[in-house]
């Protein structure tokens, strides 16, 4: 059995055929020997199958957990994580084969804290998956070329997971759609490096009626993040230029 995984791959799940495709492409990793997948799921028995089967990845570790609250599942699972890297992924995003191995090296390779991967559109099938991806993704498109950037996308993000796990139960407020977490690391001096290198792929909203149910769903969370931390003074004027 491993005992010093590299970096742990964290994902939170209904089931085990959610994330068939993802165990796929991590155990096609070039390192998939030195990964930790840490699977956040409501019930044990219902993802052991399909983990069972990823016998090429070094270490996978199963939190029990209810998914409703997804910021603290998430936050559970980054403390369970066992690695000094944690990747912070999603169901619907794939990484490519050395994806992993070059997150590593970047890491290695300078002062940083936090890795923003080089992120492409997975079903570039019609105009609405575009205008997901390029509203969520456009800052981290593997077009772009690498440089020191301001923050990385919460998830589908790499971290250095002693900065994440010291901030204990204020993790999962932080974890909240927001700038929070981008925040809180920079006061800290970590530094974030987008890499195109790392590359995954992240599959979009391509049908009209989910697309715009996501968008104002996504739209009600910032706001009331936002709202629970401006003034009182601030919500007004913001209301009244709301038009523009």
């Amino acid at each position: 059995m491993m005992t010093n995984p590299a970096l742990s791959y964290i994902v939170i799940t209904d089931r085990g055929e959610t994330i068939s495709h993802l165990v796929a492409h991590l155990r096609r990793q070039s390192i998939a020997d030195q990964l930790e997948l840490v699977v956040v799921a409501p019930c044990r028995d219902a993802v052991t199958a399909i983990l069972a089967e990823a016998t090429e990845i070094g270490r996978v570790i199963i939190v029990d957990s209810c998914i409703i609250n997804y910021a603290l599942a998430q936050a559970k699972g980054i403390h369970s994580a066992t690695a000094p890297y944690g990747f912070i992924g999603e169901t619907h995003s794939f990484p490519h084969p050395r994806f992993a191995e070059t997150l590593l090296a970047c890491f290695s390779d300078g002062p940083w804290s936090v890795i923003a991967p080089g992120i492409s559109n997975a079903n570039p099938i019609n105009p609405w998956s575009w205008s997901a991806y390029l509203c969520d993704y456009a800052s981290w498109s593997s077009s772009l070329p690498a440089c020191e950037c301001r923050e990385a996308p919460i998830y589908n993000g790499a971290y250095q997971l002693s900065h994440l796990k010291a901030f204990g139960s204020d993790l999962e407020t932080m974890l909240k759609r927001g700038n929070a977490l981008p925040l809180a690391l920079r006061a800290l001096g970590a530094r974030t490096r987008f890499e195109p290198a790392a590359r995954l792929a992240h599959v979009n909203i391509a049908n009209p009626r989910d697309w715009v149910i996501e968008r104002i769903l996504g739209g009600h969370l910032v706001a009331s993040h936002r709202l629970g931390h401006w003034r009182g003074s601030r919500r007004p004027l913001y209301l009244l230029a709301s038009p523009l």
